[in-house]
């Protein structure tokens, strides 16, 4: 992966948490998010929307709500909330390197 390929990947990833945090602390179907998000950048493929998804959640920056209720096997369906500390990251209170140009 070149320089330029993070660069966009780092920048799509900035533009979903943004997004997040826009609609904190509402919980949305990644479905919802996906139209949202491509409102704004046409290009971004919806498997690396689905991959920093997952990434977000292992970071502990969103949680899947569907997971404590009735556990959504389609991930269109899933519910996504930012946490606290994903909030944090959008707002740059805190920072991390995978974010960082």
């Amino acid at each position: 992966m070149g320089r330029l390929d993070a660069a966009i990947i780092k920048q799509q990833r900035r533009s979903l948490l943004t997004n997040l945090n826009l609609l904190y602390p509402t919980a949305f179907q990644t479905q919802t998010i996906w139209r949202t998000v491509c409102g704004y950048d046409p290009s971004y493929e919806f498997a690396n929307f689905k991959r920093d998804i997952f990434y977000f959640r292992d970071k502990g920056w969103v949680r899947f709500i569907d997971e404590m209720l009735n556990n959504a096997t389609c991930f269109e369906d899933k519910v996504v909330v930012l946490t606290a500390t994903g909030k944090e990251i959008a707002e740059q209170t805190m920072t991390d390197p995978a974010l960082e140009f």
